[in-house]
C-alpha cells in the first residue's frame, strides 16, 4: 500500500533577482528580494568577477533553500523597487557620497538572528566614526561575542552597505580588513577617521 505525500509541507518561493551595475569605481553586483538586498559587492575590476563574488555571498543561501536562484536583469533596465533603490545609492557612493547607501533595506532571512543584528548595527555606523568589535557585539545583543563578529566582518556579504572599514579592533588598532590595511586607512581618512603614529584610529569628532 502506498503513501500518500500529498500533505507534505512545500517551501514557500522566495524570489531573488540579481543586476551588475558599472560605476566610478568599478563593477558591483547587487541581489534582492521583495524585502530589500540579500546580498551586494563594489568595486570590482570586472562584470565576471562582481558575478562570481555575488554567487559566492549567495551560495549558503541558496543550499539553505532561503531563496531563490536569481534571476538576472539588465542594469540599465527596469528594475525590481530594492535594485533600483541600489543602483541609485551604489552610483551616488562610488562618486563620494559615503551615506547614500546607509538606508537601503537589507533582507537578512536565512542567516542567523546574531548575524543579521550584526550586519544591522555596522550599517548603523555613520561616516566619521568607528566601532570596535566588541562594541558590535554588544550593540547586537551578545557583548563579548568580538571574535563573532570579525569571522562576520570578514566574509561580509553586503559591502558596501555594510561599511566593515569602520569595525576596528580593541583600543583602537586596526584588525582586519579584506582589501588590506593601507584601502581601510584611506578608506577613513576620506571619512575624518585618522591613525595616530602610534597605529591608533581616531575619530576627528574624539580629538
Amino acid at each position: 500500500m502506498s503513501t500518500s505525500r500529498k500533505g507534505s509541507p512545500r517551501t514557500a518561493p522566495r524570489p531573488l533577482w540579481a543586476t551588475v551595475i558599472q560605476t566610478a569605481q568599478g563593477h558591483a553586483a547587487v541581489a534582492a528580494s521583495a524585502y530589500g538586498i540579500v546580498a551586494c559587492n563594489w568595486g570590482m575590476e570586472s562584470e565576471h568577477h562582481a558575478v562570481q563574488v555575488l554567487e559566492g555571498s549567495l551560495r549558503p543561501l541558496l543550499l539553505g533553500k532561503a531563496f531563490d536562484k536569481p534571476q538576472w536583469v539588465a542594469g540599465d533596465g527596469g528594475l525590481p523597487p530594492h535594485l533600483a533603490a541600489a543602483r541609485v545609492a551604489l552610483v551616488k557612493h562610488a562618486e563620494g557620497d559615503s551615506r547614500a547607501v546607509q538606508d537601503l533595506a537589507m533582507d537578512n532571512r536565512g542567516r542567523t538572528q546574531f548575524t543579521g543584528e550584526v550586519l544591522r548595527a555596522v550599517q548603523a555606523i555613520p561616516p566619521g566614526q568607528i566601532a570596535s568589535y566588541g562594541e558590535v557585539a554588544k550593540r547586537a545583543g551578545r557583548p563579548g561575542a568580538a571574535r563573532a563578529v570579525g569571522q562576520i566582518m570578514g566574509n561580509n556579504p553586503l559591502a558596501p552597505l555594510v561599511p566593515c572599514h569602520r569595525v576596528i579592533a580593541a583600543g583602537g588598532k586596526p584588525g582586519g580588513f579584506g582589501p588590506g590595511l593601507a584601502r581601510k586607512i584611506e578608506m577613513l581618512a576620506a571619512e575624518g577617521v585618522r591613525m595616530t603614529s602610534g597605529g591608533i584610529f581616531v575619530a576627528e569628532e574624539s580629538k
